[in-house]
């Protein structure tokens, strides 16, 4: 829940790594330093807050079944 208790939290500046990912970063975190998780926020801030990039995975039936016989 948010409430007149909930501290703000923001994001820190990306520091420079490799250049190839920092600039990755770095664009990801100019769009985000606008949204805060605060008291303030609204529903779709949370939205984006929240989001989480679909990922799947793979494992083939034959790892995860007994072999015949056994």
């Amino acid at each position: 829940q948010i409430s007149n208790a909930t501290p703000n939290i923001g994001l820190t500046k990306p520091t420079d790594t490799s250049q190839a990912e920092y600039d990755e970063e770095l664009t990801q975190y100019e769009e985000d330093k606008n949204i805060a998780w605060r008291k303030e926020a609204d529903a779709a801030d949370l939205a984006y807050i929240l989001y989480q990039v679909p990922v799947m995975v793979a494992v083939h039936a034959s790892e995860m079944l007994k072999p015949k016989g056994t």
